[in-house]
C-alpha cells in the first residue's frame, strides 16, 4: 500500500481484481418518479421503488428508502403517506418517523395554512405540529381518496362512489354535496382550492369548480383530454402556484387561465408536479423536468439521478442500446457516457443490420437513425397491434410474436396469437402460422416470446415451444421437459443449444427435449429464479435472473462479480467491449470486466485504462475515485471547478499497470460542482462530483 499525504486529499493506491468488481456507469440518467414535493428548504422526489432523492443544484441525492405514495410539505418537515401509515421527516428526507399507523388502504394528506389533516381508519384527524402529534376530527363512514381544507370548509372526497362530503364547521358534521354536480355518488379523484374557489375532478365527468365554499358547481373542463365524446380523463395532481391552477390529466400537465385549460409541453408520462413562484418540477417516467418560466419550456434535470429501470439492452457493434420509459438511451463506451437519441415506449428492442425495431403499444416501430426518430412497420400484420409481444431477428429475416389471453370465469380465451415474419426489413409481413395449435374459433396460440438463429427459429406459445427449421414454412413442437404452468421469459438460440429462461430457472434443448439447468441457483421462497437474458463470451455462460448475474462454469451456476448486479433483479445483460454490461432494477446500468489475465502476467494488471465515477456521489467530505492504467507511464488526476480553474492536484507521478484508489477530502473546499481529470499517455477521461456541506 502506498501511502501519500498532500494539501486537501489523501492518496491511498492499491491494487485488486476489477474483473470481480460491479462498477455502476454513468447512467441512464433519469427514473420513474412517484411524487414531488417543493418545501420550505428542500425539494423531495420519491421513485416508484421507493427511494427518496433531495435536489441539490440539480445533483440529486439519494437520502433515504420509504415506499411512498405521496409526499407532501408542512412547515419545515415533510409528511409520507404510504400504503397505510404516515411518516414524517424533520431533515429534508434523510430519515422518516412513522406519526400515524392506518388500517385502510390509503391515507390522503392535505395542508392548509401548516395544519395538516388525513382521513385513515373511517376518519378525519388533524395536526397542528407538522404532524408529531394528530388529534380526531370526526368519523367517515367512506373511504376517503382526497381531503381539501379552507378555514371552517372541508370537502372530502370519495374513492367507492359515494361522491362529495361538504363540512361548514371544521368537520364536526358533513352533508352530501348534489347541486351542479352530474351525479351524487361518483369517485373524486382530487381537490384543490384556488383562493377561494375549489376544484374537483369526478370520475369521467371531467373538472368542476365551485365559487360558493362547495355548495354548488359548475363544469371546467375545456381543454382537458377527452377519451369519448362525452368522457374526460381524470386529473390525478392539482397544484397552485400563486394563483394559476395546473392539473396532471392522463399524465399530462394542463395550465388553466379561468376559462380553458392548455396542455404544457412536457411530452413525458407525468405522475405529479410541484413547484414555487414560476419554477415547477414534473416527475415522470423519464426522470425530473425543470421549468423556470411556468411550464411554457421544461429542461431535463436529472443531474446526477441514475434510477433507471432498463428494460432491454441490446448491441449493435460497440453500441449499446437501453430501453428505458419513454426514451432509448445509447453509450458506444461500455456505459462511461450515455445520450438519448429518441424517444420511444417499447417492450422490446432488436438491432437488424442497420435499423432498430422495437415492439410498441402501436405494433412495430422501426428507426433507420439510432433510435432519433421512429416509424411503425405493420404493413401486412393482421392480428391487434398491442397484442405485440416479441420480435427476434436472423440474417434475413425479422419475426414478431402476439399474445392476448383473456380469463372468462376461470377458464381462457385466446383471442390473438400467432407468428409473422417479414424479409424486406419491415416494409411487409406475412403470418407463418402453419402448425402452431389452434383453437375451435381458428386463432393461433398466443405467442409471447420468439428467438431465431441462422434458420432455426423458436416460438413459446400457451401450448408450449414450437420450432421452425424453414423460415416459419411449419412449425413442429420442441419436445417435453418444460412443466406446465411455467412461464418462458426468454429465448436464447446459438448454433449449439437453445437456453429457455423461466420463471422456474432455465432450461436446455438438447435436440428432442428440455433439460433443467439449475444446479447451483439459490431457490428463494423455494422456487429458482426468474432468468430473463443470457449472454455467451469466450466461451462462458452468463444469465440475468431475479437475484442477480451467474455465470454457468459447466456443471453449476455461480454468483458473478460483488456488488448490486449479484443481489438484486437483472432485467437483460449484453457483453461489448470486452465489459459485461447488466440492467440493474431501479439502479441504471453497471459494469464488469470479462477480459480474461493472462496467467504469465501481473494479474492485477488491467488490460484498458479506465476512470471510474467517484463514490459516494454526492459527498461530504470525503470521497473515493478509482481508476485503470493498463501502460507504465506518466498519468495525472487534476480536479477542477465549474470555471475550469485548477484546484488540487491528486496524482502527478509514472505509474505501473495497476488499478488504484484515490480518496479525496474536500474539507478545505466550497460545496458545489467539481469536474476530477485523468490523463496517461494519450487517454484522457473527465468526470464530474458533487461536494455538499
Amino acid at each position: 500500500m502506498l501511502l501519500r499525504v498532500i494539501p486537501f486529499f489523501l492518496l491511498v493506491a492499491t491494487c485488486s481484481i476489477t474483473s470481480a468488481d460491479w462498477v455502476r456507469t454513468s447512467g441512464p440518467q433519469g427514473g420513474s418518479i412517484r411524487s414531488v414535493s417543493v418545501g420550505q428548504s428542500a425539494t423531495l422526489v420519491v421513485t416508484f421503488d421507493g427511494r427518496v432523492y433531495r435536489d441539490n443544484a440539480g445533483a440529486w441525492l439519494a437520502v433515504s428508502t420509504l415506499p411512498a405514495t405521496r409526499i407532501i410539505p408542512v412547515g419545515g418537515s415533510f409528511l409520507a403517506s404510504t400504503s397505510s401509515d404516515v411518516f414524517r421527516s424533520t431533515d429534508n428526507g434523510s430519515s422518516w418517523t412513522p406519526v400515524f399507523s392506518s388500517t385502510t388502504f390509503s391515507t390522503p394528506i392535505t395542508v392548509d395554512r401548516n395544519i395538516a389533516y388525513i382521513s385513515a381508519n373511517d376518519s378525519i384527524f388533524k395536526s397542528l405540529d407538522e404532524g408529531e402529534h394528530w388529534t380526531f376530527v370526526t368519523h367517515q363512514t367512506n373511504i376517503t381518496s382526497c381531503i381539501t381544507v379552507s378555514g371552517d370548509t372541508m370537502l372530502i372526497g370519495s374513492a367507492v362512489g359515494m361522491g362529495l362530503q361538504r363540512s361548514t364547521n371544521g368537520g364536526a358534521t358533513f352533508s352530501p354535496v348534489t347541486n351542479g354536480l352530474p351525479f351524487s355518488s361518483g369517485i373524486i379523484n382530487s381537490l384543490q382550492r384556488v383562493g377561494t374557489d375549489f376544484f374537483a375532478s369526478i370520475g369521467q365527468s371531467g373538472m368542476l369548480r365551485s365559487t360558493d365554499g362547495g355548495f354548488s358547481w359548475e363544469l371546467r373542463s375545456t381543454g382537458l383530454p377527452q377519451f369519448d365524446l362525452t368522457s374526460y380523463y381524470a386529473a390525478t395532481r392539482m397544484l397552485v402556484l400563486g394563483s394559476t391552477l395546473y392539473a396532471v390529466a392522463n399524465y399530462k400537465v394542463y395550465k388553466y387561465d379561468g376559462a380553458l385549460w392548455t396542455l404544457l409541453p412536457l411530452d413525458f408520462t407525468v405522475a405529479d408536479i410541484g413547484g414555487t413562484g414560476t419554477m415547477m418540477i414534473s416527475g415522470t417516467n423519464a426522470g425530473i423536468w425543470r421549468s423556470t418560466n411556468s411550464g411554457t419550456s421544461w429542461q431535463e434535470s436529472n443531474g446526477d439521478l441514475v434510477a433507471t429501470t432498463t428494460s432491454v439492452l441490446v448491441k449493435r457493434t460497440n453500441d449499446v442500446f437501453a430501453l428505458t420509459p419513454g426514451r432509448i438511451a445509447l453509450t458506444a463506451n461500455s456505459g462511461n457516457t450515455w445520450t438519448f437519441p429518441g424517444r420511444i415506449d417499447a417492450t422490446r428492442l432488436v438491432v437488424h443490420g442497420t435499423s432498430l425495431f422495437a415492439a410498441t403499444f402501436n405494433g412495430v416501430n422501426r428507426s433507420t437513425d439510432n433510435g432519433t426518430t421512429w416509424a411503425p412497420a405493420n404493413q401486412g400484420i393482421t392480428q391487434y397491434l398491442p397484442d405485440l409481444r416479441d420480435i427476434a431477428v436472423t440474417d434475413n429475416a425479422i419475426y414478431a410474436s402476439f399474445f392476448y389471453v383473456i380469463s372468462l370465469h376461470g377458464n381462457s380465451s385466446w383471442s390473438s396469437g400467432g407468428v409473422f415474419r417479414s424479409t424486406n426489413n419491415g416494409d411487409s409481413w406475412l403470418a407463418v402460422n402453419t402448425g402452431l395449435p389452434q383453437n375451435a374459433f381458428s386463432v393461433v396460440a398466443p405467442t409471447h416470446r420468439v428467438a431465431a438463429n441462422g434458420q432455426s427459429v423458436f416460438a413459446a406459445t400457451v401450448a408450449g415451444v414450437f420450432r421452425t427449421t424453414n423460415s416459419g414454412g411449419n412449425w413442429i413442437a420442441a419436445g417435453t421437459g418444460i412443466p406446465a404452468n411455467t412461464w418462458v421469459e426468454t429465448l436464447h438460440n446459438t448454433a449449439s443449444y437453445v437456453l429457455s429462461g423461466t420463471n422456474r430457472g432455465v432450461f436446455r434443448f438438447n435436440g428432442s427435449a428440455w433439460e433443467e439447468m439449475n444446479n447451483g441457483f439459490p431457490q428463494p421462497n423455494g422456487f429458482y429464479p426468474y432468468a430473463y437474458s443470457f449472454v455467451e463470451f469466450n466461451g462462458a455462460l452468463y444469465a440475468a435472473t431475479s437475484v442477480g448475474v451467474f455465470r454457468y462454469n459447466g456443471t453449476s451456476w455461480a454468483s458473478f462479480g460483488t456488488g448490486d448486479p449479484t443481489t438484486i433483479s437483472i432485467s437483460s445483460i449484453v457483453e461489448t467491449n470486452g465489459d459485461l454490461l447488466a440492467a440493474v432494477s431501479g439502479k441504471g446500468v453497471w459494469r464488469i470486466s470479462l477480459t480474461p489475465v493472462d496467467v504469465d502476467e501481473n494479474p492485477l494488471s488491467p488490460k484498458r485504462f479506465a476512470l471510474e465515477q467517484n463514490y459516494p456521489n454526492p459527498f461530504n467530505p470525503t470521497t473515493s475515485v478509482e481508476f485503470q492504467i493498463a501502460d507504465f507511464g506518466f498519468v495525472t488526476l487534476k480536479l477542477h471547478d465549474v470555471l475550469g480553474c485548477e484546484v488540487a492536484t491528486l496524482v502527478n507521478e509514472e505509474s505501473r499497470p495497476g488499478s488504484y484508489v484515490v480518496s479525496f477530502n474536500g474539507s478545505n473546499l466550497p460545496s458545489g460542482a467539481y469536474f476530477y481529470r485523468l490523463q496517461a499517455g494519450e487517454f484522457t477521461q473527465t468526470r464530474r462530483f458533487m461536494l455538499l456541506k
